[in-house]
């Protein structure tokens, strides 16, 4: 599982589950991507908006924020900081990476020019190589969200050599130090005009301390590298998984992922599982002895025509989501009936035998471990694989999941009788059985303690 908290609240959903096979598996960076660039603040010139280019002349200095305009990635509290902090440093500028609804757009950038910020630009969404860009020109990343329930913007900018700055709160207490960077106080009112102002003004009292005291060029920035190497690098995190799968079975070989988000491929962004089943499959692909192959749904990408190591699982709609609207799709599990349901599942798990048989044919061995990306269809699929291959006489295939969270939330409003979750897939997923003992599911990684 991909967080501490969610090793518990994994196992109140799934209690027949043995704790010993359920690890905390810290979510890494790719390093190839998130490293310092060298990037100049002339550089980022080409990544504002046409309307802002040509501001950047005067400015030597900048700090960057990344996230979702949603109420709690608290983007309102950096403004006020803004305000502040361009008062003491005329030279210094802000770059806001993300974008939201149209009234959320409207909402904050309405902010920006109430305030009359002079030196805040608004960039958009942007990719990882920009962002990696931005992170390593910036002093500092600021990410004051509340209770971000991981935090890897803080690894990627970290992985830039460039110390950070958030709140006390979420899953940026179990890893944010002193060494790498400051988290400030919480505040009760932060949804009120007064508790984001108090906020925003802790948040610039530790840029104008970050700028003065030099943290990117002496104390803090020279040892965000090595942090992130040691204990939040895909490699690291992939190395950590395959000890784990040693430990629960035996030496892998041959690997297949079951996606289920998209890649960032061909002009489209990508959720975060999206982006880490990618940053996975392409390390377990460089590692020694490995040789990974994976699916991933996707309405509007089309197989590659260069790399036989993955596919594409085709829709006609949307990717379905457990909980929470993303960028990408809106398109919930729990709007599908019962046969349509019944269907996805069914294609999925031919599609992935089909595909599996090919590889094998190819490979002239079979596949030793089948992981399955989220605690819903794909892990129930994944079971089913297994059954369907045990009865065609291919036995050695062994399947673990990894909780992306999502689902996890889904079942725990399913358990509390939130109306808008009425009990459906949780009695689903324990009456099939995926996660009743080790013989559906050998092991499960979560991104969170808590999840456990």
């Amino acid at each position: 599982v991909n967080s501490e908290d969610y090793i518990g609240k994994f196992s109140d959903c799934f209690p027949k589950y043995p704790r010993s096979n359920l690890v905390f598996s810290r979510i890494g960076v790719n390093q190839n991507i998130f490293c310092p660039k060298g990037t100049k603040i002339a550089d980022l010139e080409k990544h504002l908006r046409d309307e802002d280019k040509g501001k950047l002349a005067n400015i030597k200095q900048a700090v960057t924020f990344v996230g979702k305009f949603a109420d709690w990635k608290r983007l309102d509290a950096v403004l006020y900081a803004a305000q502040k902090y361009e008062a003491e440093f005329p030279d210094l500028a802000t770059m806001i990476v993300g974008s939201g609804p149209p009234e959320a757009i409207e909402l904050y950038e309405g902010l920006a020019k109430k305030l009359e910020l002079k030196r805040t630009f608004f960039l958009g969404p942007k990719g990882q190589d920009v962002l990696a860009e931005l992170f390593s020109a910036s002093e500092v990343g600021m990410f004051p969200s509340y209770k971000e329930p991981f935090g890897m913007v803080f690894i990627e900018c970290a992985a830039c050599g460039t110390p950070t700055i958030g709140a006390n709160s979420g899953g940026p207490t179990e890893f944010v130090t002193d060494d790498i960077g400051v988290l400030v106080d919480e505040v009760d009112n932060w949804r009120e005009e007064a508790g984001a102002k108090k906020l925003g003004e802790s948040v610039a009292e530790q840029v104008s301390q970050a700028l003065k005291e030099d943290w990117k060029g002496k104390s803090r920035g020279p040892k965000c590298v090595p942090f992130v190497s040691k204990s939040y690098s895909t490699l690291a995190q992939c190395q950590g998984m395959l000890r784990n799968m040693v430990e629960w079975t035996r030496p892998p070989r041959l690997m297949f992922h079951i996606g289920t988000n998209n890649w960032q491929r061909q002009g489209e962004f990508a959720p975060g599982s999206g982006i880490l089943h990618a940053s996975m499959h392409q390390t377990f692909n460089s590692m020694y002895g490995v040789k990974c192959y994976s699916i991933y749904p996707s309405k509007n990408q089309t197989d590659p025509e260069d790399d036989p190591t993955f596919k594409i699982f085709k829709l006609d709609h949307d990717i379905p989501i457990c909980e929470s609207v993303s960028p990408n799709s809106s398109y919930r599990w729990h709007s599908m009936d019962d046969e349509q349901f019944a269907a996805y599942r069914k294609r999925l798990e031919d599609e992935v035998c089909a595909f599996m048989d090919e590889v094998e044919k190819k490979e002239g061995r079979e596949f030793d471990y089948l992981i399955s990306h989220h605690a819903f269809t794909n892990a129930m699929a994944g079971a089913q694989i297994v059954k369907r291959r045990h009865a065609e006489g291919k036995t050695k295939v062994k399947h673990f999941n990894f909780v992306h969270g999502t689902a996890l939330k889904m079942y725990i409003k399913e358990k509390d009788g939130d109306p808008e979750y009425p009990m459906r897939f949780l009695k689903l997923a324990q009456e099939h059985g995926v996660f009743n003992d080790t013989e559906g599911c050998s092991g499960i990684w979560v991104n969170s303690e808590d999840y456990i």
